[in-house]
């Protein structure tokens, strides 16, 4: 085992495991893909609050959007209390 040129320990192979992580992502169409590749349909931080109040709406739960809602304690606590 090296750090750049220096040799900070040594290892015989029947010590060392190899492990190999794979994955894939996979679309049901072009234009899925294309979406996934042009950021189209990222999720951000807007449309997942509107998404989150949207929902507690369907509960039954009244819940205004601040105008700062990242920074607002009584909306995160809310958010926490309604999702916990």
């Amino acid at each position: 085992l090296k750090n750049g040129d220096d040799v900070i320990a040594r290892h015989r192979t029947d010590e060392l495991r190899f492990l190999v992580h794979w994955s894939a992502e996979v679309f049901t169409d072009f234009d899925e893909l294309k979406k996934n590749m042009d950021g189209s349909d990222d999720l951000t931080t807007d449309k997942a609050i509107d998404m989150l109040v949207d929902n507690l709406h369907k509960q039954g739960v009244k819940l205004d959007i601040p105008s700062a809602p990242l920074h607002d304690p009584a909306f995160i606590g809310a958010l926490n209390a309604a999702y916990d």
